[in-house]
């Protein structure tokens, strides 16, 4: 449709912006993957912060980069990976489980890492009901748009399908996105009542650090952080190998695949590695890509169709179109500037 709409420049338009996506996405992944591992290394097999000289989550990140991230995502076909995305679904979701099973529920709001200081009458991460700035917005809204957008497996998904039409599709559609928002409102709503303004961008680092380790709560918390580490190091490869059929890399002898995938993963794994903010990475990389592919090149394909079905769509494509420049503008500059609370 963009390319319809748009021509040659919607077509390279589009292979950017889902190149973009998918790497940038698995370097923010990865960042959570290296939180994970140290968690797990430190918490179930007690090994140090600091191991051979090199960070401990580093080093398993870069391990587990180089013997199955990379050699997964240099598959010609990787829908044999498909056998393990009812695993990835259940650590999904079974991570919202156990953030709403840990809710202290009843209490004040704000009992986890940061409670109150001594001598001080506000609590350091207190609840707010507004944001304290326009940057504050502007930061936050790419990051929204990055969790609502399941749109972007959509097409691929589809086309595996053989029945495209029938009720089934748009059962499973309704289904799963009615998970997806589910999941996000209890994940955001319980998270921000535990923890307030000093919520990470892992809800499951805060939970790690307010859980007793020895309790029920904290075995599920490993266990939860466990299925994470599993999800991510399978999905992961997917990222990186749409990445590579997207720069023309589908078609390759192996050896050249290869270099190619160890190029993306590796130059991912590198970026990971270095102390970034993981809300800064997603809130980039969203303000670019999400926008794009949720609100302004819809609005685009709208507008270019010479008759529209009354004013009122037309305007609602404007509308889109202007929030979408919005995110991408001022989303960018807010994360990259750091000027937000987190970036």
């Amino acid at each position: 449709m963009v390319v319809r709409a748009m021509g040659r420049a919607g077509e390279e338009i589009c292979r950017v912006m889902i190149a973009i996506y998918s790497w940038g996405g698995g370097v923010g992944f990865l960042m959570i993957l290296k939180g994970e591992l140290a968690y797990l290394a430190d918490i179930v097999f007690g090994l140090p912060g600091i191991l051979f000289g090199l960070d401990t989550g580093v080093m398993l990140m870069m391990i587990v980069s180089v013997c199955v991230i990379w050699p997964l995502s240099s598959l010609y076909d990787i829908s044999s990976l498909k056998v393990f995305a009812p695993l990835a679904c259940g650590a999904a979701v079974s991570i919202t489980g156990v953030v709403a099973a840990c809710m202290p529920w009843g209490a004040e709001p704000c009992h986890g890492p940061a409670d109150a200081v001594p001598g001080s009458l506000k609590h350091p991460g207190s609840m707010k009901q507004v944001p304290d700035s326009l940057a504050d917005v502007a930061a936050a809204l790419p990051l929204l748009a990055f969790a609502l957008n399941s749109s972007w497996a959509y097409v691929p998904i589809l086309c595996t399908l053989r029945d495209k039409t029938g009720p089934r599709i748009w059962s499973l559609l309704a289904g799963s996105n009615t998970i997806i928002l589910l999941s996000y409102l209890v994940l955001s709503s319980c998270g921000y009542f535990m923890f307030c303004g000093e919520t990470k961008p892992n809800i499951l680092e805060s939970m790690g650090d307010s859980v007793d380790p020895a309790s029920a709560k904290g075995l599920a918390v490993r266990l939860a952080r466990a299925a994470l580490a599993f999800q991510l190091s399978i999905g992961l490869p997917g990222r990186f190998w749409v990445a590579r059929r997207t720069l023309g890399g589908g078609e390759l002898p192996l050896f050249r695949r290869c270099c190619v995938s160890g190029a993306l993963a590796g130059s991912a794994a590198v970026l990971a590695a270095l102390p970034l903010s993981l809300a800064t990475v997603l809130g980039v990389v969203s303000s670019i890509c999400a926008s794009m592919i949720i609100y302004i090149l819809p609005a685009v394909i709208d507008l270019a169709r010479k008759a529209l079905p009354g004013a009122g769509r037309r305007a609602c494509s404007v509308l889109s179109l202007l929030v979408g420049l919005f995110v991408m503008c001022f989303g960018l500059w807010a994360n990259v500037t750091g000027v937000a609370k987190g970036s």
